[in-house]
């Protein structure tokens, strides 16, 4: 289901179902980050469902992120936007990852400033990025906002991944409103 119309990249706050068929197949991305075989299809069988609560607090913008996956451990993060780094040890081993608010002329590779709502303009987008501290070395920015695909307005995170085989990735990532958060 499309976004509502009057959800702008100011606030994210709302449950979000991956669209496998709007997106594109997420497979590569977890090969070139080094997650194995079994793990892939497991994840590529899964559903994911995202839940996201925009906040401030002590005047800092936060990101609430609970991801869950249907057969597999769902896990609850909070993300402070202001490009700190946090460790954190998952799915994906060690790693460091930052998150902010960025303006698109703020960004470096093409492919994630473009296609954007007028709002991601205006406000801006979220960049995250992860950067693995473990043996397969990868980093991976992810911007998130708003596009209008098919006549509908869907929330994206567009990826760009580089790992330390020189492999570089374009990907988008599309996701359907499922409703306000409960």
């Amino acid at each position: 289901m499309a976004a509502p119309a009057d959800m702008t990249t100011k606030n994210y706050t709302g449950v979000w179902q991956m669209n496998k068929k709007l997106g594109v197949d997420y497979d590569e991305i977890l090969s070139a980050q080094g997650v194995g075989f079994m793990k892939r299809k497991a994840m590529g069988a899964a559903t994911l469902t995202i839940t996201l609560k925009n906040f401030v607090a002590n005047g800092v913008e936060h990101l609430e992120v609970t991801q869950k996956a249907t057969g597999l451990n769902g896990n609850t993060e909070t993300r402070a936007l202001d490009w700190s780094e946090k460790a954190n040890d998952g799915l994906f081993g060690p790693v460091k990852a930052q998150a902010r608010r960025v303006r698109l002329d703020e960004l470096e590779q093409p492919f994630l400033k473009t296609g954007w709502t007028a709002d991601a303009v205006e406000h801006g987008v979220i960049q995250t990025r992860t950067t693995s501290t473990g043996d397969k070395h990868w980093v991976i920015d992810q911007i998130w906002g708003f596009e209008d695909m098919q006549g509908e307005r869907r929330y994206v995170r567009k990826i760009y991944l580089i790992n330390d085989d020189g492999k570089k990735l374009e990907k988008r990532l599309v996701y359907d409103y499922m409703g306000p958060v409960a």
